[in-house]
């Protein structure tokens, strides 16, 4: 994947139904702007207007292609989002949500015991 993803000038992923939507985070980590509907986990992968765009899901596949077209016709506003696109994404590290996972359910357990359940 990361010689597709080097090859590539930005990722534009057109998913309507994702949970946490891996090959957008991958595309930042190979320094690639990237472009997706503003739904689902999107918001939270990706910085919007700073490691890439988030198209109103209602503007639809026209306005999609519409981002699409815009960014690519700004090539120095696609290099600055992918400039960023690294940083950003080396902030989703897997032993930090397992962490927050962890502390959740303690929280969750500790209040469960208070309450008597």
């Amino acid at each position: 994947m990361g010689v597709l993803y080097a090859a590539a000038n930005l990722l534009a992923n057109t998913s309507l139904w994702e949970g946490f939507n891996l090959p957008l985070v991958e595309a930042q980590a190979q320094g690639k702007a990237v472009i997706a509907y503003d739904c689902w986990a999107h918001p939270e992968v990706v910085a919007n207007g700073l490691s890439g765009v988030l198209v109103p899901t209602q503007a639809g596949p026209e306005g999609m292609e519409a981002a699409i077209k815009e960014l690519l016709a700004k090539p120095v506003r696609l290099r600055e989002l992918a400039a960023a696109a690294g940083p950003w994404a080396r902030g989703f590290r897997g032993d930090d949500n397992v962490n927050q996972l962890r502390q959740l359910i303690h929280v969750c357990l500790a209040r469960a015991a208070a309450s008597g359940v």
